[in-house]
């Protein structure tokens, strides 16, 4: 709890509502040193004042404990989830793009294995040949083309992580 944001706090609410040090001490039977104690993180008031000035000042005992009223808390708290949100998903997108990283290495291993061992074993004429090399080709440069745009997403990705 920190005392003092729950006196800045306290004070902007009576300001809020026009009031002196005094006149609140005076509503509420207490000296207005002791208004000025809370309102400075000196001391806090006890409890039962606590319930009186929620009252008054129509807002929850805790927002008082926190020193600031439930839209800010909310609004923090719900920014926070949302970066936490982003964050899990840029990173879960970053996963997926580096295992798919690894297939296409692999495809492009395969259209290499196609283009060079394959071509030799298994054509017995120039057309299964020129066939067999144009399939490993064609896999060959799919697996590169995709490559290089899961390095281009990874590489937006990682700025965006940055920012």
């Amino acid at each position: 709890m920190n005392q003092v944001k729950i006196g800045l706090f306290l004070k902007e609410l009576r300001n809020e509502k026009g009031l002196t040090q005094e006149q609140l001490a005076e509503k509420l039977n207490v000296s207005n040193r002791s208004v000025s104690r809370w309102e400075t993180g000196s001391t806090l008031p006890d409890i039962s004042l606590l319930i009186a000035l929620a009252d008054y000042y129509e807002v929850d005992i805790k927002e008082l404990l926190e020193g600031e009223r439930k839209s800010e808390i909310m609004n923090e708290e719900l920014k926070e989830t949302f970066n936490k949100i982003a964050e899990y998903s840029v990173e879960r997108r970053k996963s997926q793009l580096e295992t798919f990283g690894v297939f296409t290495e692999i495809l492009i291993a395969i259209g290499i294995i196609i283009s060079i061992t394959l071509a030799k074993i298994v054509a017995d004429n120039t057309t299964q040949l020129i066939v067999t090399l144009i399939c490993g080709w064609f896999v060959w440069g799919y697996g590169i083309v995709l490559r290089i745009k899961i390095r281009k997403e990874l590489k937006e990705l990682k700025e965006l992580i940055k920012e």
